[in-house]
């Protein structure tokens, strides 16, 4: 990790955020099919990686790559992180 970060020449945070640029802020259409209010702030990370910040009822609750379905988080907001840590500990 420590040599990934050196590579992009991110030391800390206030450099990581410094090389960071907000692409894209989506706003869920489908918000009167779901039982919250949905958002996604598409960034190009430091290190030019397109993530997704994932905001309900106008709170941050998760993070994803490009691409997120935001109805996933509708019932459980926490149901993507817990798959993908399923995933990642096999």
């Amino acid at each position: 990790m420590q040599a990934h970060l050196n590579g992009f020449g991110i030391l800390n945070n206030e450099d990581a955020y410094s090389k960071s640029e907000i692409k894209e802020i989506h706003i869920q259409q489908e918000n009167d099919e779901l039982s919250g209010r949905y958002a996604e702030i598409k960034i190009n990370s430091a290190s030019d990686n397109l993530i997704s910040l994932i905001i309900k009822n106008g709170k941050i609750i998760d993070f994803a790559e490009d691409g997120a379905y935001l109805g996933a988080y509708d019932k459980d907001e926490h149901f993507p992180k817990e798959t993908r840590a399923k995933i990642l500990n096999q």
